[in-house]
């Protein structure tokens, strides 16, 4: 295959071979695999759509700052009271794409009613130095369904400052 591009500088890329796994390899692969490979897709995935939010705050005990990662997470299905068990990673990378952080659990959350349908809320804390990072968030439901976003957060430095909040929201007011 010959492939062209007008852009300069551009590199065009491919993998050298794909292998589509068979009903009874896909059954082989554990919970634990799928989230794995969730969080090492260079892409976000959207089958089971959540959102992100984070917020910085001062350490109690250490010069880091400790962000909180927050997820919602759209249940999918019928309308249950039932606890929902998911597959959850988060992986947190520095500025020069180094890994600081990481873990995968499973959970079982509850969902919450909302005006839009039914959601799940999952919360976690990860202490990083003050810097840039990108963190990514990735969830597999009970039924394989997949799910990742990754979000850029700064981490900004508030130990040894007479007055620090971080990652809060300043609305753009218009004066008349």
């Amino acid at each position: 295959i010959d492939v062209k591009v007008r852009r300069r500088g551009a590199n065009v890329r491919a993998r050298r071979e794909f292998q589509l796994l068979s009903d009874r390899d896909e059954a082989a692969v554990t919970p634990h695999d799928r989230i794995l490979n969730v969080l090492r897709s260079p892409l976000d995935v959207g089958e089971l759509p959540l959102r992100l939010a984070t917020y910085g705050y001062q350490d109690d005990a250490t010069p880091q700052v400790k962000l909180l990662v927050a997820a919602e997470i759209e249940h999918r299905g019928d309308t249950t009271t039932d606890p929902v068990e998911l597959q959850v990673g988060i992986v947190v990378f520095d500025e020069a794409g180094q890994q600081v952080s990481s873990r995968v659990q499973e959970v079982r959350l509850q969902p919450v009613d909302t005006p839009t349908g039914q959601v799940l809320e999952y919360a976690t804390a990860v202490l990083v130095d003050p810097g840039n990072y990108s963190i990514r968030v990735a969830v597999v439901d009970d039924e394989s369904r997949r799910g990742s976003v990754t979000r850029q957060v700064v981490a900004y430095q508030m130990s040894g400052l007479p007055f620090a909040v971080g990652c809060f929201f300043c609305p753009v007011l218009s004066l008349h």
